[in-house]
């Protein structure tokens, strides 16, 4: 079973330029926003959990990992 979720962040680190030139996999040619993607996996009574923080939202970053 997978669960996940996404919440925007900011990070004060992370400039508008470096957002803009974070790759794109789809028809977003720049990106504004900050998520942070929570995805969790339980199977057999064990837990993982992944975190991810960037450009990329939930369904993008499930489809890399």
């Amino acid at each position: 079973m997978l669960y996940n979720d996404d919440t925007t962040m900011r990070i004060l680190q992370l400039t508008r330029a470096q957002r803009a030139a974070a790759p794109a996999d789809d028809a977003h040619t720049e990106r504004t926003g900050v998520f942070t993607s929570g995805i969790v996996a339980t199977q057999e009574g064990r837990q993982i959990a992944l975190f991810f923080t960037g450009v990329r939202h939930t369904g993008e970053n499930l489809a890399q990992a």
